[in-house]
């Protein structure tokens, strides 16, 4: 899963254990990655354990105020499923771009979009994104979504990330997959 294991294991650590659990998921995952960096001198394991544990803190800290601030944005609980329909829509186009949707991504999904209250997700909502799975819209039929969504301000800085965590959750990048983050660039800056 590598980096979307990182991001989505420190964001569960937080909504379980709060900020100490997310530093200690980052620490952990973070340091465990970035050991490959190094010929195994214990001074250079040190240092890429510290620079792994800041770079992970960092980007789980930044998604993890991303995934606060949309719950939070939205004045009812209308607006905030209306923006978790939009970004599955988009997770799932994105997942499907290569024409194969994987169990990673499927997971990655329900993650960043739903994460600790999928099961707390009404059965009108769910059924939507069931069609989803089972038909999935492509790239310009989600982005209208978002386009005709009344939260787009709230949601559009969340698309790239999503679609980053969703192309790499199978841990391929085809190319198709990177033509679409290229395209969806300008959302980047809006983070």
């Amino acid at each position: 899963m590598g980096w979307a294991g990182i991001i989505l294991g420190g964001v569960g650590g937080f909504l379980v254990g709060g900020p100490i659990g997310a530093a200690a998921g980052a620490a952990i995952l973070g340091g465990a990655t970035s050991f490959s960096r190094f010929d195994g001198h214990e001074e250079g394991k040190k240092e890429g354990i510290q620079e792994g544990d800041a770079k992970c803190t960092a980007t789980v800290e930044k998604i993890e105020a991303q995934l606060n601030g949309l719950r939070n944005k939205f004045s009812d609980t209308k607006d905030y499923f209306d923006a978790v329909i939009v970004l599955y829509a988009i997770g799932i186009a994105a997942a499907n771009i290569d024409g194969k949707i994987s169990e990673e991504e499927l997971q990655d999904i329900d993650e960043f979009v739903a994460g600790v209250s999928s099961r707390a997700i009404p059965p009108i909502i769910k059924s939507k994104i069931i069609e989803f799975r089972n038909n999935p819209p492509s790239i310009s039929t989600a982005m209208s979504l978002l386009k005709n969504s009344p939260q787009i301000e709230t949601i559009a800085p969340m698309i790239y990330p999503l679609i980053k965590v969703v192309v790499q959750a199978d841990g391929i990048v085809g190319l198709a997959e990177q033509q679409l983050l290229e395209m969806l660039e300008p959302f980047k800056e809006l983070q």
